[in-house]
């Protein structure tokens, strides 16, 4: 899943864009900002793979945004920012912007945009094993038993494709492609760990463990995925 960020004055520009992008399976779109301030603050507290980037920002211009998050090594690595401006006066130095990508003239073809946006190179994330074999354990889930390790490895691959949520199914599909059995064995398996899980752990406790405001009636596998990966999405 690509993060990506917008930054762009003109609501009904970035709304257009917004639409756009989250359509497409891979993308996910975490913050649209219309200042120049914002962006900056909302850049480095999310940290997206992507920033989409128009030049003619309120407050804090392009440029300068651009300058302020190159002032740090790693961020002028990753390459990741993909300009979108229909002001033509500073491209000559953008050019030569280590962390400028591609600069795209206004008006810019949204197709266009989306397949630039995957051409960056984006290190995925890595979900953190033991801290996750911790909680199921601490669910008393018996993390060394066949049916809990394909419950892992669902849980990873929901967490590196969040889209395969939408359908349980589908991530069921993915699973049992890795162990080599039917997906029937696959959901048996992984619905039964869910049972000893209900059976095993209090609602209270299951609150206490994901900070959770709201109690669920009962715990079903697509919904404890999710919450996992939440879980981990936030950290």
């Amino acid at each position: 899943m690509i993060k990506v960020m917008i930054a762009e004055d003109n609501i009904f520009i970035s709304k257009n864009c917004f639409k756009f992008l989250t359509n497409d399976k891979d993308i996910k779109v975490i913050s649209c900002a219309y200042d120049g301030e914002e962006t900056i603050k909302e850049y480095f507290k999310l940290q997206p793979d992507v920033l989409l980037l128009d030049l003619d920002m309120p407050k804090i211009n392009g440029l300068d945004i651009i300058n302020t998050i190159g002032r740090f090594t790693e961020e002028r690595k990753k390459c990741n920012i993909i300009v979108v401006s229909g002001s033509t006066e500073h491209l000559y130095k953008l050019y030569n912007t280590a962390q400028v990508f591609r600069v795209i003239p206004k008006p810019a073809d949204l197709d266009y945009i989306l397949t630039t946006i995957k051409e960056i190179p984006v290190k995925a994330k890595e979900l953190n094993q033991k801290e996750l074999k911790e909680i199921l354990a601490e669910l008393r889930l018996n993390i060394f038993s066949s049916r809990v390790q394909q419950l892992i490895t669902a849980i990873s691959l929901a967490y590196e494709k969040p889209y395969l949520l939408n359908n349980i199914k589908d991530l069921y599909i993915e699973v049992a492609k890795i162990y080599n059995i039917s997906p029937k064995t696959i959901k048996w398996s992984i619905r039964t760990s869910i049972d000893t899980l209900n059976r095993s752990v209090s609602i209270d406790a299951l609150c206490s463990v994901f900070s959770l405001k709201f109690r669920p009636d009962t715990v079903t596998p697509k919904y404890f995925i999710t919450l996992i990966v939440e879980y981990f999405e936030k950290e």
